[in-house]
């Protein structure tokens, strides 16, 4: 947040949403050191461990199932941008300082228990394992690259996540089908640069080839997927009419929020 709000200039209205977002950004963090610090002191008085994470001296993290911590906060000037993620998980936050622990930990400068006073701490690696590195949001794309590339991130100057967005996305604005069947343009980002952004990418991340897995899957009547059109009936039309009466008058503020 500080790296963002460096490159927001005082007259910036989205300067204010970023100053909001640091203060609580701090809260929230003070409020999970207390937290950490709480249970790591009924975890010692129970006797249930000696030895805190920091002084295990872990060099290798094994991670599967890595998709699990891809819901990481994403602070961004950006407005009106549909499928930008807005919520965060603690797993994921917690994940990402593990990671950054072992693999960068020129991070940490002096917050290393598991290194003597004058040494350098020692570079570790990690390994994650996914099927699904990108599901929702290409943001998670660039939350991927600062769990796994942050050294990486850093020296290309995309540590923030606009500029990252800046050099691999474009911002594109399109018609879209909401859940009642009314249109409606919303702005979604799209990649561009990719070459550049795969090569990024190919540093670490590696796949299966799907000509691998052949015969280890089901296959498709006609060798892909294809779109199957149906004519809908009276009583669907009718009830997404009412779902399409009933949201515009939410969104009117015409129902109270406890119906």
């Amino acid at each position: 947040l500080s790296a963002a709000l460096r490159h927001v200039d005082e007259s910036d209205p989205a300067r204010k949403n970023l100053e909001r977002a640091f203060k609580a950004r701090e809260s929230a963090l003070a409020d999970f050191e207390a937290k950490y610090q709480a249970k790591w002191a009924k975890v010692q008085a129970a006797g249930d461990a000696d030895v805190a994470w920091e002084r295990w001296g872990c060099d290798l993290l094994i991670v599967d199932e890595f998709h699990s911590f891809k819901n990481d906060v994403v602070m961004t000037k950006m407005d009106g941008v549909s499928g930008l993620p807005r919520g965060e998980s603690q797993r994921a936050f917690d994940m990402r300082v593990k990671l950054h622990y072992v693999t960068t930990p020129e991070l940490f400068p002096g917050l290393r228990d598991d290194v003597e006073p004058g040494d350098e701490p020692r570079a570790g690696k990690a390994v994650a394992l996914t099927g699904t590195p990108v599901t929702n949001s290409l943001a998670e794309v660039w939350i991927m690259l600062r769990h796994l590339q942050p050294r990486l991130l850093r020296e290309m100057g995309l540590w923030h996540f606009d500029a990252w967005a800046g050099t691999f996305t474009t911002q594109v604005p399109n018609p879209e089908m909401n859940g009642v069947g009314a249109w409606q343009i919303r702005t979604r980002l799209q990649f561009h640069n990719l070459p550049e952004l795969q090569d990024a990418l190919g540093l670490v991340w590696d796949r299966v080839d799907p000509a691998a897995i052949v015969g280890k899957r089901p296959s498709i009547i006609g060798g892909r997927m294809r779109v199957v059109e149906t004519e809908g009936s009276d009583a669907l039309r009718a009830y997404t009419a009412q779902l399409a009466e009933r949201a515009d008058a939410v969104r009117k503020r015409e129902v109270d929020p406890t119906e």
